[in-house]
């Protein structure tokens, strides 16, 4: 009988080593105390133990280890979130701008009518100067969170126009032979296309970023890139959302007529990038991306509604079909870059991190 109790009580120490290790040091010898109490009343009248009891238990343990991990990651998830960002000087706040606010330059001055050679080359110029003249502020800076979008800016053409080659010959010889040739194809099975060839492509941008934010981590110079994405996984989609400057050029690369949509794009991207470096919730910086890129792509979608029937120098006859697969298809793009934003929140699964590396670990452990 006391063999069978002893048991007992092992196996229920092995269950409470599932809870939390804060609930643990709180509650975990009451809560022994009140089984070994409860065992004991519950006895069947031979002396052993009821294995009723015991079912009950084991039941409900399950649910009980769930609530307590939820309730620990809330409880941690509202003491950051809330956490105060110090306010960031106006030349770093200007800086993280830029990226945004520079193309709206190039869009202006493309307005102008005939312009000489030496002109577009001074602009070009002078849009590059801009970009570099940023970026160096960020690695002097050693990649602080206001810089994360230029990384984003540049990850994502390299990425995608890369891909695009890559995924077109790879999807559209399997479209053809399940569905015909390409002008048959209805408008359900050219956005379904669409969608992925851009999908994709997205994904490919978010496990860029992972692993770009992974080697930066392994270099001591930034390795406070992966500090601040640990601390407020809402970083990493600010990197990623710079990428959408580049998604958005895209939308309207070849139509005339695009520049206000263009500048109304970038304009909406550029307002959420400065609500998200103001505000201080985490939550809110969230929706102030999301916002950003929301307003970004319907901007765009009615643009391309607008002014896909304007565009006879590529489409001599457009039918409402081809206006509403352009339309569409700006959404479901947008609809996946909302999605990429809102990716890096699995990194809140992830157990907290220091930033070291695991040989670092070892050697504070030995010391």
């Amino acid at each position: 009988m006391k063999r069978g109790s002893d048991l007992i009580g092992k196996f229920y120490r092995l269950l409470l080593a599932f809870y939390p290790a804060e609930f643990r040091a709180e509650f975990g010898v009451e809560m022994e105390e009140v089984f070994t109490t409860a065992v004991t009343m519950e006895r069947q009248p031979d002396g052993d133990p009821s294995w009723l009891f015991m079912w009950r238990e084991i039941r409900d343990w399950p649910g009980a280890v769930l609530r307590e991990h939820l309730h620990e990651r809330r409880r941690k998830m509202t003491t950051n979130q809330d956490m105060d960002q110090p306010p960031l000087p106006f030349k770093e706040f200007l800086a993280a701008l830029l990226i945004f606010l520079v193309p709206l330059f190039g869009v202006l001055t493309s307005t102008i009518g005939s312009r000489p050679e030496w002109l577009d080359n001074l602009l070009i110029a002078l849009f590059l100067g801009i970009l570099l003249l940023g970026f160096g502020l960020a690695v002097f800076k050693r990649l602080p969170r206001w810089s994360f979008p230029y990384l984003g800016f540049l990850l994502a053409p390299v990425v995608m126009l890369s891909a695009y080659p890559v995924l077109w010959d790879f999807l559209q010889p399997r479209f053809v032979l399940t569905f015909g040739g390409r002008g048959g194809w209805s408008l359900s099975t050219r956005i379904l296309y669409s969608a992925a060839v851009e999908y994709t492509a997205l994904f490919l941008v978010l496990l860029s970023a992972f692993l770009l934010v992974n080697i930066l981590r392994l270099l001591p110079y930034t390795r406070s890139i992966w500090q601040s994405i640990r601390a407020d996984w809402t970083a990493l989609s600010f990197l990623l959302y710079g990428g959408l400057v580049f998604l958005v050029a895209l939308l309207f690369d070849e139509y005339r007529y695009a520049e206000i949509p263009h500048i109304l794009a970038w304009l909406a991207l550029a307002l959420g990038a400065g609500l998200y470096l103001r505000l201080k919730e985490r939550k809110r910086r969230m929706i102030a991306l999301l916002g950003g890129a929301a307003a970004a792509f319907l901007i765009s979608a009615v643009a391309r509604w607008v002014i896909v029937p304007l565009q006879t120098q590529w489409l001599r006859n457009p039918t409402p079909d081809t206006r509403l697969n352009e339309t569409v298809t700006v959404l479901v793009i947008g609809t996946g870059a909302i999605l990429l934003l809102l990716a890096p929140v699995l990194l809140n699964l992830l157990p907290p991190g220091d930033g070291r590396t695991f040989s670092e670990r070892e050697v504070s452990v030995t010391a």
